[in-house]
Parts: C-alpha cells; sequence; structure tokens
C-alpha cells in the first residue's frame, strides 16, 4: 500500500522538482505551454507565486520518511464551481510502481474537499495513452478533442 501525504509546495520542493523534468518532451507532457525550456528554477519560483496569489493549490506528495513522490495542482475557475486538475508528475524512481493511481485519487479527493468546486476537469494530450486510462479508471469522462 502507497501511504503519503500532501501537503502546499514550498520554495525547497522545487529543485527536487526540476529533477523530476529533464528534457523538453518530459516538461511539456508536464505542463503544456506553461514554461519555456529549459526549464529552470526561476520559472518554476514564480509559477510558486502566481500560485499563491491566485489561489492555485500545488501539492507535493510526501512519504513519512521525506521522499517526494509526486506532485499535482488544482486551479478554479473565477467562481469557485470548476477545477482544472493537472500537472501530475511522479518521482522518476516511483514511475510504473502504483504511485500514481493512489496520487491521481487523492489529490482530486483533496480538490474537491478543500476548495469545494462542484467539478473537476483535466486536459491530456491524446497521444499519453497511459494517462488517459489511468484518469479513465478514476472515473473522469472523455468529452472531446482539443487540437
Amino acid at each position: 500500500m502507497v501511504t503519503f501525504q500532501l501537503r502546499r509546495t514550498e520554495a525547497s520542493d522545487l529543485p527536487v522538482l526540476l529533477g523530476w523534468v529533464p528534457t523538453w518532451t518530459d516538461m511539456v507532457l508536464w505542463s503544456g505551454t506553461t514554461f519555456h525550456w529549459p526549464l529552470d528554477l526561476d520559472q518554476l519560483t514564480q509559477d510558486l507565486d502566481t500560485a499563491a496569489e491566485s489561489g492555485r493549490i500545488l501539492w507535493p506528495a510526501v512519504q513519512s520518511d521525506g521522499l517526494p513522490i509526486g506532485h499535482a495542482s488544482l486551479t478554479t475557475n473565477d467562481d469557485g464551481t470548476i477545477g482544472r486538475f493537472g500537472r501530475v508528475l511522479i518521482n522518476p524512481l516511483k514511475r510504473r510502481k502504483g504511485y500514481g493511481r493512489p496520487l491521481v485519487g487523492r489529490s482530486v479527493e483533496a480538490g474537491f474537499e478543500e476548495t469545494g468546486v462542484d467539478l473537476m476537469t483535466l486536459g491530456v494530450y491524446e497521444h499519453n495513452r497511459a494517462t488517459r486510462a489511468l484518469y479513465s479508471e478514476l472515473g473522469f469522462e472523455e468529452t472531446g478533442i482539443v487540437f
């Protein structure tokens, strides 16, 4: 059983997160066009500051031994009724070992609890089949494809 705690992202988490995104492809799969390559601490720090100002939630998932296993985020619309879940990233040492499902499940649950949104959406690249399958298994439904 995978056990971890979600907490709010702190500046000290950013170097670890940066280390999980070694290529442009990894960056785009994780964050779309939010950042430019090469990803650096300045961009992540600015994103963390912007998140704090806008109410976006950034969560690292940390095991009891302090090892970070993943990261996720949630943005809400202006009236707080719809959340957009995303930027899920798993520690490369933990990938394909059963950490994705509990991280996504717990983060979505926390998003509903912490924000009170009525609906949660997300975006996944069409070619990212494994991630799309995971979200489907967790109850998300495909509503369309954006080109």
